[in-house]
């Protein structure tokens, strides 16, 4: 009598624990690729605009080096030009951790991890 209940309230304790498992299973593969899908998004539209700026700097820095040659020599402009990059990209190495590495941490750390609802602090 009681061991034919226990036995059906067990089958049927198993049987809501695998598909609660199943569905965490599922709700753990979605939120991945949610996140996934966001980060992949994000370094498509960076990439791209780095690209355009990359174009656009290009193209200006040929229009600074013949605005500078009109009042110096075409080479002597183009140095000049060549050494603005130079210290800019020297810049970039000193300040990388502040300009570059702390800025994609966060980003990505604000990505996968949830911060804490203000009942919680």
């Amino acid at each position: 009598m009681f061991g034919t209940a226990n036995n059906d309230n067990t089958s049927g304790f198993i049987d809501s624990l695998k598909r609660y498992l199943g569905l965490y299973a599922d709700y753990m593969r979605l939120s991945a690729a949610e996140k996934m899908s966001m980060l992949l998004s994000a370094v498509a539209f960076y990439t791209l605009i780095v690209a355009i700026a990359l174009i656009v700097l290009i193209f200006l820095s040929i229009g600074v080096g013949f605005l500078l040659a009109s009042v110096m020599t075409l080479y002597w402009a183009f140095f000049i030009v060549t050494a603005f990059y130079i210290l800019i990209f020297s810049l970039l190495i000193i300040f990388r951790h502040t300009l570059i590495v702390d800025p994609i941490a966060r980003f990505v750390s604000r990505l996968l991890v949830k911060p804490p609802k203000a009942s919680e602090q």
